[in-house]
């Protein structure tokens, strides 16, 4: 299948290139378009011309979207003819108005957690479905060595985000050795131990798993089901040891102190920080088994061949002749 995304580049989580990268490892061929560099450049009338013409000349089925990366005429001419879909991994509570007319347009609009679909279909969006983000092993990989200045007991990737979440790293970082990575700590540092003052790359993340002890989640959401950041994904295939939140259907994934641990408060965090710390080889047999089913079961060539499901289970298009305008 011939397939237009229609993406920006993500230079930390490269999110993107992982989803084009397994469609083209499963024998699909994949142009990715940034559409804010054709409009910033044409202009959107001469730009969305342009790549109307691109897509014909491609022979695109498909039609990728991230987010609201294409304007809303330009997808619906496009799926006069192709299937489309868009793709949302944020956790958005309340989304935009600009993605929710996207995601009214399009075949199917995916998104990275199941509770939210009610809401969405209450919304407009006819076709809201659940795709899991997953694991990218060419970029992210486990390391056999870390650093001694990446050493230490606990350590959270992420940005400070919701209040809960500060909360719980600041008593983390009163009691144990902790290090927190990641944008937007630096205004915090004063209040927060253990606050890096840098992001952790690709390259970087599995070098901080090996590093580390304890990996802790917080998740922005609560109480919503399967929404939990890539952080599990990326500890997980790295070969981390990862104490997170629990959110309903987790379950569902993966066993608890078989493949990750979970916890249902801070108390109850802490708590189990302190039982696993002086528990190494129960902390490697875990890490090594949550990395095992991971990396067997949530590859994004597994994501990429859900989707690829998905899609063809959409209801065929008529492809518009040659000689119609779209």
């Amino acid at each position: 299948m011939n397939i237009i995304f229609f993406a920006r580049r993500k230079k930390r989580t490269q999110t993107p290139r992982h989803i084009a990268d397994a469609l083209e490892a499963l024998g699909h061929v994949v142009r990715t378009v940034h559409y804010g560099r054709w409009t910033g450049l044409l202009g959107r009338r001469l730009a969305d011309a342009l790549l109307l013409r691109r897509a014909r000349a491609l022979r695109a089925g498909l039609v990728l979207v991230w987010k609201d990366c294409i304007s809303s005429s330009l997808l619906t001419k496009l799926g006069e003819s192709r299937k489309t879909a868009v793709i949302c991994v944020d956790w958005m509570p309340e989304p935009p108005q600009s993605l929710l007319d996207r995601a009214r347009r399009a075949d199917l609009f995916l998104v990275t957690n199941r509770g939210q679909l009610e809401e969405l279909r209450a919304a407009g969006v006819p076709r809201p479905l659940c795709w899991l983000q997953g694991f990218d092993d060419r970029t992210y990989g486990p390391a056999d060595e870390a650093p001694d200045w990446m050493r230490t007991d606990v350590a959270f990737i992420g940005k400070p985000g919701r209040p809960h979440r500060r909360e719980l790293l600041g008593r983390l970082a009163r009691e144990f050795q902790t290090k927190i990575w990641g944008p937007g700590w630096e205004e915090l540092a004063k209040d927060f131990r253990g606050v890096q003052g840098r992001e952790i790359l690709p390259a970087q993340y599995g070098a901080v798993c090996r590093a580390s002890k304890i990996i802790v989640g917080c998740n922005a959401a609560r109480g919503v089901e399967l929404c939990f950041s890539n952080r599990l994904w990326l500890t997980l295939g790295c070969r981390g040891f990862l104490l997170t939140d629990r959110v309903p259907g987790l379950e569902t994934l993966f066993e608890n102190h078989k493949h990750l641990v979970w916890y249902e408060s801070a108390d109850e965090c802490l708590e189990l920080v302190r039982h696993y710390l002086d528990r190494p080889d129960e902390r490697e047999r875990i890490a090594q088994a949550g990395c095992d089913i991971v990396r067997e079961n949530h590859t994004y060539r597994h994501r990429a061949q859900e989707l690829i499901t998905l899609v063809d289970q959409l209801p065929n298009k008529r492809p518009l002749d040659r000689g119609t305008p779209a």
